[in-house]
């Protein structure tokens, strides 16, 4: 190529960069005053019976109807249409319909509730049904302390005002998301409410003296800042302080524990104080009526003080019962969401997290068969990889974890950042969303909409199909008429491994919809398949009187430069520079009968035999359309769909 075709593709490939960058760039910031919010605005009469859901088309003709039918669900867990279920048809689990998103506003450059609203077009493209909003009220200024929370009725003006907290809310319900806030009751500081009250957990400090000569331990004291200290056995452990005790010393003789064994996250609250009880129940209520909120998610909740010391009850028990009746009362399908376990929580709480599963998995390796026989009858956990720097996990590791807690019964979350491949908390500090991993995003966004699209894997039972070879997770979620088949390799290598799919007739054709791969079954006790390293698949059954079409290039996210594959794109756009081939992959047990390739609804070519191709050299610029449809001998179709930014000249 001469030095000016060099120069003259440069300035190309610049420009349509700079095209792609203010897409997505517009995509994402939407009007600075109010969110970005697409063609179709949902409106959601909230009920927690069939509520209508109205759809206001601003632009274009719409075969589509202008109302549609849906159902706002609740959480009784009842079998409401004798199924044997408990699915969405029962309007049992809102929660189940998609993932979790966790964040705040210091996860934004301006800290702003206003920042998280401009961000809800962008989760609802991510596939996510519920945000989860980690404190938001007044507390004492540091780095990490917004978990110590001064009045639950002041919000942080740090975050903007209640108008636009509102507003958040009500951006979230438009896209059919759903709302949590973060329920603090295990600690306090000092000077709050709590703290003011004295609904704080307290003994004398006689008696702690007597206790601890009892259970042999040496009583230690310090003054800081005039302030008196009494603590015993305290230790750091991963930057967290643990102590058997620790409390300030008041006039002398009464001593305010802190919380029980993190001393340092502040003084311990007295849940069983009717005063507090009452209390933290109107904030509680306060917020789903006015707010308008689904529901809370319970920060450590599990006891908050040693019963060493203090053998009486003071846990959470009935201050969540009532706080359960009260929400529910205003908004019947209001959950409440439990961090760690309490006397009760099965009973009081809908969903709780499963850390203690992922934990598990991590460090004991257990085998397919020990896992699903360990979690097939719970089907109310919250799954969230764990921290990625703790356990040196790679991307590729994580993308399997992804696929597991999005495969798994339950509900998958997503921290803040996590989806670009940012390690660590929100609640630190802005995250560099400019620096992200996209190609990361992509996976994210396909995992979920594989989870979101199949009930099977929102409902459905667990059964495990690993029968042999690599030890790899292989196990089928079964919901009614629908099978979906998971496999996930953690091991660093490429993995071969053996399933009992005895329940499928030989020839059926699974298609793995991670991948974009098809696989005929022609012994179904013994199928074999290979996985990738830290590779996974999510097989479905293809319908029967459907072919299976997809792209094989050009793929999603990617720029292709002269018909090469270069570089996976930062905002996940697919680029084409110069002539490209279109191919498409078509699978049916019938045979194909023909593929046809289009561009913006323009048929281009058909191809009635493998491999199926087009290649694409006329002008072009600027966003396209390609679709490509698959016949099959019986005269049943299917198609696939890509959006692409152009420049063939």
């Amino acid at each position: 190529m001469t030095v000016v075709g060099k120069m003259k593709w440069i300035v190309v490939i610049g420009i349509v960069c700079t095209i792609a960058m203010q897409t997505a760039f517009f995509e994402m910031e939407g009007n600075k005053e109010s969110p970005a919010i697409n063609s179709a605005i949902i409106t959601i009469e909230e009920d927690c019976s069939c509520s209508e859901m109205s759809v206001d088309w601003k632009s274009g003709d719409h075969d589509w109807p202008k109302k549609v039918m849906v159902e706002t669900v609740c959480t009784d867990g009842i079998d409401s249409d004798g199924d044997g279920l408990i699915d969405l048809e029962d309007g049992d689990c809102w929660l189940k319909e998609g993932p979790i998103y966790q964040t705040h506003p210091r996860a934004y450059p301006n800290h702003s509730f206003k920042e998280v609203t401009q961000q809800i077009p962008k989760l609802a493209d991510l596939g996510v049904k519920t945000i989860y909003l980690m404190p938001i009220w007044e507390h004492p200024r540091g780095k990490k302390t917004i978990y110590s929370i001064y009045d639950y009725f002041k919000i942080d003006p740090e975050c903007g005002t209640p108008q636009e907290l509102k507003e958040l809310v009500d951006t979230a319900h438009r896209y059919n998301m759903k709302v949590l806030f973060d329920f603090v009751t295990c600690c306090t500081p000092k000077g709050s409410v709590v703290w003011n009250n004295n609904w704080t957990l307290s003994m004398s400090l006689a008696e702690l003296e007597r206790r601890a000569k009892e259970l042999g331990w040496k009583l230690e004291y310090k003054t800081v800042n005039g302030n008196k200290f009494v603590y015993a056995n305290c230790r750091k452990s991963e930057e967290q302080l643990l102590c058997d005790v620790a409390g300030i010393i008041i006039d002398n003789n009464t001593v305010i524990l802190r919380h029980y064994p993190r001393a340092d996250w502040g003084f311990a609250i007295d849940r069983t104080n009717p005063d507090a009880i009452e209390y933290f129940t109107k904030v509680a209520e306060y917020y789903v009526k006015e707010y308008n909120i689904d529901g809370w998610r319970l920060d450590a909740p599990s006891d908050n003080w040693n019963p060493k010391l203090i053998p009486e009850d003071h846990s959470i028990t009935n201050m969540m019962r009532n706080v359960k009746g009260a929400i529910t009362k205003i908004k019947p399908c209001a959950i409440l969401l439990a961090e760690t376990p309490f006397p009760g929580v099965e009973e009081i709480c809908d969903y709780l997290y499963g850390r203690d599963v992922l934990r598990w998995i991590l460090t004991t390796k257990p085998t397919s068969a020990e896992l699903v026989e360990e979690i097939k009858d719970v089907n109310n956990r919250v799954y969230h990889i764990p921290d990625l720097e703790k356990y040196d996990l790679s991307v590729q590791q994580q993308k399997a974890l992804l696929v597991l807690i999005s495969t798994l019964p339950g509900v998958p979350m997503v921290r803040a950042g996590e989806e670009i491949g940012i390690r660590g908390s929100s609640e630190s500090g802005p995250i560099n969303w400019e620096e992200g991993n996209y190609e990361l995003r992509e996976f994210y966004k396909k995992v979920f909409e594989i989870r979101n699209s199949h009930p099977a894997l929102k409902y459905g039972t667990i059964s495990n199909v690993w029968k042999s070879g690599d030890n790899t997770y292989a196990y089928l979620r079964e919901s009614e008429d629908e099978k979906v088949i998971t496999v996930i390799n953690f091991l660093n290598k490429e993995a071969a491994s053996i399933l009992d799919l005895s329940f499928l007739e030989n020839g059926t054709i699974l298609y793995d919809e991670l991948n974009d791969e098809a696989f005929v079954i022609d012994d179904p006790s013994n199928f074999e398949i290979s996985i990738p390293a830290d590779g996974s698949r999510i097989l479905v059954l293809k319908k029967r009187d459907e072919p299976i079409v997809y792209f094989g290039r050009p793929l999603e996210g990617y720029l292709y430069v002269f018909d090469q594959e270069i570089i996976s794109t930062i905002f996940g756009n697919t680029i084409i520079l110069g002539k490209i081939t279109i191919e498409a992959d078509a699978y049916d047990e019938d045979g194909i009968q023909k593929v046809e390739f289009y561009v913006d609804n323009g048929l281009r070519t058909i191809d009635d035999s493998p491999p199926y191709l087009w290649h694409w050299d006329e002008f072009a610029i600027g966003w396209h359309e390609i679709k490509v449809v698959a016949y099959d001998n019986s005269g049943n179709k299917a198609e696939d769909r890509i959006n692409v930014i152009t420049l063939i000249l």
